[in-house]
């Protein structure tokens, strides 16, 4: 219900924009610009005060998963309930477009995303299966078929390309 925001640690918070917001990100470098997604992708320069639509932003559909990485403060990925998968290389300045081939997701319930901190091309996308990428999208790889299927959460140890994976 819109993107609220906190200037004094949680003790009250002001709506900032209205919409239905599925994820945000911060910029790894710079607290003060913030990437949010719904349909489009969305930023704010001055940490989070206000916001407007990238102007080159994708146009997605349903629940959308956005990720940045500490590896280049530069890249942004995101992926919808269609699997639509995207990549900036400049800051949401242009976008390409991959295709996560056998990725099956729950459509509104499970789509996670989850880029390195240490490496911008190794990305994992998961819904009812995982599929991880070292290439930065070009192609992927199933992983984790061990792993109980609905994963909700992927995020990887602080300095490393190891993960924790969280699922029913």
């Amino acid at each position: 219900d819109g993107i609220n925001r906190t200037v004094n640690g949680g003790t009250s918070w002001t709506k900032v924009k209205s919409g239905r917001f599925y994820d945000i990100e911060f910029n790894t470098t710079n607290p003060d610009i913030v990437y949010a997604v719904r349909d489009s992708v969305f930023q704010s320069l001055d940490g989070g005060a206000t916001w407007s639509v990238l102007p080159t932003s994708p146009k997605f559909t349903g629940r959308v998963a956005i990720e940045t990485t500490a590896a280049n403060d530069s890249v942004i990925y995101a992926m919808d309930q269609s699997k639509k998968f995207v990549k900036s290389i400049d800051a949401g300045a242009t976008w390409t477009t991959y295709t996560v081939t056998g990725l099956t997701l729950y459509g509104y319930y499970d789509n996670v995303l989850s880029v390195s901190p240490i490496d911008e091309n190794t990305v994992y996308a998961a819904g009812f299966n995982m599929y991880k990428t070292t290439n930065g999208g070009t192609s992927w790889t199933a992983v984790g078929s061990s792993i109980h299927v609905d994963h909700h959460v992927i995020e990887f140890i602080p300095g490393s390309n190891s993960v924790y994976c969280g699922n029913d």
